[in-house]
């Protein structure tokens, strides 16, 4: 058995790459690149609290929790995407205390410092639970409802406490959805084989889904559909499984959890082979391994969503990674547990060299364009444009964070950010209704001179390129240079580093 000094040690190194992982949220939130998806949830956000109603009054394609989140921060603190940012941080620290809590209870120390290194030394995982998005709300929320239904007992305020975060998880990230079922299922076993108490829950959790998808339903007009489902059918952005930049990404990233999954599998498959103990049925086994049962499949379901999905990126499986995480830690720090302690320490001495390879895979923490924050350059364009918006004047901008950060007001039809062009995959009739823009609308803005500022980058230029709505390139180009005059050039901006050049009307200059 490990000893008691063993797991003050490993308890003092968690406790380090704690503070590790907090330090480089932190340095993350300041010089982090940005992600476009940011000024859109921000934005979305701030008109979700001025009373617009997502998916009717704006585009949206996520379930709207976290525009009621961070909507409220915005009124009482102002808009500012470094607070907003912290907010993440702060729920992404939280949902580690949560982890740890499951993990301590079930493997104790050794599950811990395997949590911390999974966890802890993700670099992708860093930047992702930073950022204003899903993922670090979708996270504490799913983690919160855990750690309430491991609690010892059997009382029904646990059952409703925990239902309800986990149908608020749902109502974060869609893909989250087939946890629903392998949590009601969990809940069956973890409340022995209570058919009353799983009936409840299973009513409470799936019931707050439907009445909020209902809720929303009515008041968009049936809208919600085309932000949840029909979206990235419409654009035509499919992404292939096999692409190989994707597969790279992917198993870059997460090469720590995917190489230990297949390790445990196999050792798992192996014991259930050789030992009784693994295969005396599937009630006891259901019994005792419930919660690693739980949280394999869960991550299992939730990762064949996002591999199936029209659109696939790889920061998509940050959200699930906790999962991969508790399962592995626990099912490995029980193992560990009950052998010598020589054996701990090389397997952990493997895992940390692991861990550390991975590094080679992940992604930059940090912005190096030119030394400065991602922020500070933003406020650059937004100190120049300011002179010439007038106190209601707004702007035409694909790069909603502009409109965020400066307090501007955008054109409607902008607010998916670089994805609000519609014109590739829908007339203009559509486009209208799905609260989008096509050239056809920016021809009829720069000619109505319906923007104060205009704020166009080359990656906007090849979307009005593609158009295929009627109206060409250069006739939208030759409205806006008959209506406005270049004010300013800004080199390598945003998420995707672009040239951003600058527009004001012309009478005014």
């Amino acid at each position: 058995m490990i000893c008691y000094r063993t797991d003050r040690l490993f308890f003092f190194i968690s406790l380090l790459l704690f503070t590790i992982f907090a330090g480089s949220l932190v340095y993350n939130i300041h010089f982090g690149g940005y992600c476009n998806d940011e000024g859109h949830y921000l934005y979305a956000a701030d008109l979700a609290i001025k009373g617009n109603i997502p998916y009717k009054d704006f585009a949206y394609w996520q379930p709207p929790l976290i525009l009621y989140i961070y909507g409220p921060l915005n009124a009482i603190f102002g808009n500012s995407l470094i607070l907003s940012r912290y907010v993440s941080a702060l729920f992404s620290l939280t949902a580690f205390i949560l982890m740890a809590s499951i993990v301590i209870r079930s493997g104790g120390a050794v599950s811990l410092i395997i949590l911390s290194l999974i966890i802890c030394l993700n670099p992708s995982y860093i930047v992702d639970v930073s950022q204003v998005r899903t993922q670090s709300l979708t996270i504490l929320l799913y983690c919160l409802s855990i750690n309430i239904i491991t609690l010892p007992g059997h009382n029904s305020s646990k059952y409703f406490f925990s239902s309800i975060m986990m149908a608020l998880a749902v109502g974060s990230r869609a893909p989250l959805l087939p946890m629903l079922i392998t949590y009601n299922i969990y809940v069956f076993f973890e409340s022995a084989y209570s058919k009353k108490i799983s009936l409840i829950t299973t009513l409470i959790s799936t019931g707050t889904i439907l009445a909020g998808f209902v809720f929303f339903y009515l008041l968009s007009d049936g809208m919600i559909m085309f932000g949840l489902l029909d979206f990235y059918k419409y654009t035509g952005t499919y992404t292939s499984f096999f692409d190989r930049s994707y597969l790279e990404q992917l198993i870059g990233w997460q090469m720590v959890p995917y190489t230990l999954l297949i390790c445990t599998i196999i050792f798992v498959v192996y014991k259930g082979i050789v030992n009784y103990e693994y295969s005396e049925g599937s009630r006891r086994i259901a019994s005792g391994y419930g919660f690693e049962i739980f949280a394999f499949l869960s991550y299992i379901s939730i990762s064949a969503v996002h591999f199936i999905a029209p659109v696939k990126y790889a920061t998509h499986q940050t959200t699930n990674l906790p999962l991969a995480a508790m399962f592995l830690s626990i099912v490995i720090g029980n193992f560990l547990r009950k052998r010598e302690k020589d054996l701990s320490i090389m397997v952990f001495s493997a895992l940390l060299s692991l861990t550390f390879i991975s590094f080679i895979f992940q992604p930059v923490i940090s912005d190096r364009s030119g030394g400065r924050s991602p922020i500070s350059e933003y406020k650059d364009i937004i100190k120049t444009i300011r002179p010439f918006v007038s106190e209601r004047g707004k702007i035409l901008s694909f790069d909603v964070i502009i409109a965020y950060e400066g307090g501007f007001e955008l054109l409607d039809g902008l607010t998916l950010g670089p994805e609000s062009h519609f014109g590739e995959f829908q007339n203009t009739e559509k486009t209208k209704k799905y609260k989008g823009v096509d050239n056809a609308i920016l021809k009829t803005y720069f000619s109505t001179r319906a923007a104060d500022v205009v704020i166009l980058q080359q990656r906007d230029l090849e979307f009005i390129k593609h158009d295929r709505t009627g109206v060409g390139m250069n006739e939208v180009l030759r409205e806006l240079h008959r209506n406005y005059k270049k004010i300013a050039t800004f080199d390598n901006i945003g998420q995707f580093r672009q040239r951003t050049l600058c527009f004001a009307l012309s009478d005014i200059l």
